[in-house]
């Protein structure tokens, strides 16, 4: 369990509003986000000095906050969302802007901090620029400066509703050095930016509507840090681990004092995170360490700094820090928001700790109750009575490491690294502790966490590794262990039907009878590679592998699992919930799948929800709780279905979704295909293929679901959601050079209002029939 020094809040305050228009804008093909609870990892906070508001990152999210009753941290905003983790924000005080980069550059409304409103998205797509993304900003009047991995970008905001990418500066232009750092920090001052990364050294760059950027100067030390410079009056302070290593300062009032370098004086290891007048926090940003000093130093003479004015110690490595008044803010590596009083500088006092949640692993629902596992941060009791006002009700305490949670007739069963822990929630303002029962495996020494969990009446059965243990809650003050059961390879996922135990595993879906508690006996299997779950409904088995895609498999007959239907989605599947006649999947990377399985022999995608790692899905009425890395939880509504639908799990009857019949009135079809395509590592390509949709009017259509098929060097399925600009972007996997060319077909387009007619499709480049295109190697 990690430290905490100080007195950890017991209930969180939270002040939740009603999700606008600019959380309804996240929308996709037959799904909606209906509402969120966006807490995770964070690293930037940026402060409004004018309403005295604090803008806190958080997962996926954008937290406002008011720490003005410093003892008392109060959200008082939750729904600037975004799809991706944010890496960075600007807020620009003089228009109320807020500039977020998660990957795609977002522009947030932020006048009333009430009801924020999202004013444009900048993806890769209407940059149109395929290495479009961004981890790093930095604001400069009308231009914002990013970076990502390797590239630097200037992208024009003077109108902030249509922001334009205006150029893109790749660390390969610089010949000869031979490194493939990446850009990590970026600061700027008039028309300079000031980069920092891991292991380069500090490089500036020149911006003119005329030329771009241009490389000017490197100061050949080894700055090896991914903390952003800061610009102070005509200095950047930024960490320099050459000359001693330690905090360097650069006079960057004209291009002329660039090469004008102060040695690293302050000590080692050392960043200025923030500066409020003429005091700098300055604290240690040494990897491999896990506690952090902060100095706050008097910078009036900045060559000659004085000794510290005051120190205080973290527990863990200081992210960022944000300072107004007498008050800053520090956010800590495991995503602490501590507040401290500096009006006596000599003589520091930390007010409150507010603790950020961590990576939802996996999510379970008790009626109007959700459970969240958080590795770190513990389980969190979520009311979601109203689906789009989630509040947080708990958090179980004293759970060092939460691996998965269950929760059934008031009890939750929560695996907390190899323990297994029992709580009464019939109060879940107060969960209490009622008993624990230790997983031994049988092989000692082995090492693993206990991941997979179920629990039926009495039973509970949950594992470690390829051991899996039978046990007997009917006492929860007194767990006993029944019976033990090995598998062929190491369990990812339990569900428990009647008197079969299904577990999912590294090679297949394995059904033990469990009529005997005492002798566990398997009586059926079948192979699906790295089968990360599945989920029985009827005489129907639904199985999603890491590697394949989804398959649908009767088991009437346990000995003799028959597969009967298959789609090859997506690969690197995550997460499993069924629905009546629906199923949705999620990927790791892009996004989760609606299928329609009325007919379980042939499951038809009827919708995408483009969002970043899920981890877990589960039904709530008609429509889908999400658990990802970036937004904890989020309600997907399945625009399919009509309402919101109860806290019950009903079965709906949707008319099944017919295959699309050409139409010469209201149509959609595909007007213009593009391909271009880049090499990577080991000599090996790939290709990236655009794709523009249109009506039979011949206006750009959003939110169609384009599907279609790699062939000649590449293989597999493909698919991507139209944006505004009736865009999107599909790409193959890395193929070897000895492959010239990779071909994409449209296979179909699915829209909620519109037909498919092929026999439209066009490209008026002529690089394409409109529904073929072949990219060849670069």
């Amino acid at each position: 369990m990690r430290k905490q020094t100080h007195a950890f809040l017991p209930i969180f305050l939270f002040v939740v509003v009603l999700y606008s228009q600019a959380l309804l804008a996240h929308s996709n093909s037959n799904t909606q986000i209906t509402g969120a609870y966006p807490f995770g990892p964070g690293t930037e906070i940026e402060h409004d000095a004018s309403r005295d508001v604090f803008f806190v990152t958080s997962g996926g999210a954008v937290l406002v906050m008011d720490f003005s009753q410093s003892g008392s941290p109060v959200v008082v905003n939750q729904n600037i969302v975004m799809s991706n983790r944010v890496g960075a924000i600007e807020f620009d005080a003089t228009n109320n802007l807020l500039y977020v980069a998660a990957h795609e550059l977002y522009v947030w409304d932020v006048s009333n901090i009430n009801n924020p409103v999202q004013v444009s998205l900048l993806t890769h797509e209407s940059a149109g620029s395929p290495g479009f993304s961004l981890q790093t900003l930095t604001l400069q009047g009308s231009m914002l400066f990013g970076s990502d991995d390797l590239d630097l970008h200037a992208i024009d905001i003077s109108d902030p509703s249509n922001p334009v990418l205006k150029d893109t500066y790749t660390q390969f232009h610089l010949q000869g050095t031979g490194d493939r750092a990446s850009f990590n920090g970026v600061a700027s001052k008039g028309n300079f930016i000031f980069t920092t990364g891991s292991e380069i050294d500090m490089r500036i760059f020149e911006y003119s509507a005329a030329s771009g950027i241009s490389f000017i100067h490197s100061t050949g030390w080894s700055v090896n840090t991914s903390r952003t410079p800061v610009v102070h009056g005509n200095l950047l302070y930024y960490y320099s681990s050459s000359f001693g290593s330690g905090l360097a300062v650069m006079d960057v009032t004209s291009r002329d004092t660039f090469s004008t370098f102060s040695t690293p004086v302050y000590p080692e290891y050392s960043v200025v995170y923030a500066i409020a007048g003429n005091t700098a926090f300055v604290g240690s940003n040494l990897s491999g360490v896990s506690t952090a000093e902060l100095n706050l130093i008097d910078i009036t003479d900045p060559l000659n700094f004085s000794i510290p004015l005051s120190s205080v110690a973290y527990p863990s490595l200081i992210e960022s820090i944000a300072a107004s008044n007498n008050q800053f803010v520090t956010m800590t590596r495991y995503d602490d928001l501590q507040v401290s009083n500096y009006s006596n500088p000599s003589a520091l006092v930390q007010e409150s700790t507010y603790v950020l949640d961590g990576v939802t692993t996996r999510i379970s629902l008790n009626g109007s109750l959700a459970l969240l596992s958080q590795p770190y941060a513990g389980v969190h009791l979520v009311d979601i009575s109203d689906p789009m006002l989630p509040m947080r009700k708990a958090t179980i305490p004293k759970i060092e490491y939460a691996m998965n949670g269950v929760a059934q007739a008031n009890i939750a069963y929560i695996l907390d690294k190899r323990l297994l822990r029992l709580f009464d929630i019939t109060d879940s303002s107060a969960p209490a502790l009622l008993g624990q029962h230790t997983l031994t495996p049988p092989i000692a020494g082995e090492t693993g966490l206990a991941q997979g969990l179920a629990v039926s009446g009495n039973i509970v059965v949950a594992s470690v590794l390829t051991d899996v243990e039978i046990i007997d809650i009917s006492q929860p003050a007194k767990p006993i262990l029944l019976s033990r059961h090995v598998t062929r390879q190491w369990v990812r996922n339990i569900r428990i039907y009647g008197n079969h135990v299904y577990l999912s595993t590294g090679e297949g879906l394995e059904i033990v009878d469990i009529s005997n508690p005492a002798t566990p006996n398997e009586v059926g299997f079948f192979a699906v590679r790295f089968n990360n779950d599945t989920i029985k409904q009827g005489n129907y088995a639904y199985a999603i592998s890491a590697l394949d895609g989804f398959y649908i498999l009767d088991v009437t007959n346990p000995a003799n699992i028959t597969q009967v239907g298959f789609n090859d989605v997506i690969n690197s599947i995550s997460a499993l919930a069924v629905n009546g006649n629906y199923a949705m999947v999620a990927n790791t990377y892009n996004g989760a799948r609606l299928f329609d399985i009325s007919d379980p022999t042939k499951p038809i995608r009827v919708g995408l929800f483009v969002d970043k790692n899920i981890n877990g899905l589960v039904p709530l009425g008609n429509n889908f709780l999400a658990a990802g890395r970036y937004v904890a939880m989020k309600t997907i509504r399945n625009l399919l279905d009509d309402g919101m639908g109860s806290n019950s799990t009903p079965e709906p009857t949707p008319e099944p979704t017919p295959e699309p019949t050409p139409s010469t009135t209201e149509n959609v079809h595909v007007s213009d295909l593009d391909g271009s395509s880049e090499m990577k590592k080991r000599s090996r390509w790939r290709a990236k293929v655009y794709i523009t949709v249109r009506d039979h009017n011949g206006d750009l259509v959003e939110n169609a679901l384009v599907e279609g098929n790699w062939s000649g060097g590449a293989s597999g399925s493909d698919d991507c959601v139209s944006d505004s600009n009736g865009r999107c972007r599909v790409r193959s996997d890395r193929v070897s050079a000895s492959h010239p060319t990779i071909t994409f077909t449209v296979t179909r387009i699915a829209h909620n209002r519109l037909d498919y007619d092929a026999t439209l499709n066009s490209d008026p480049d002529d690089d394409s029939n409109g529904t073929s295109i072949t990219v060849s190697k670069p």
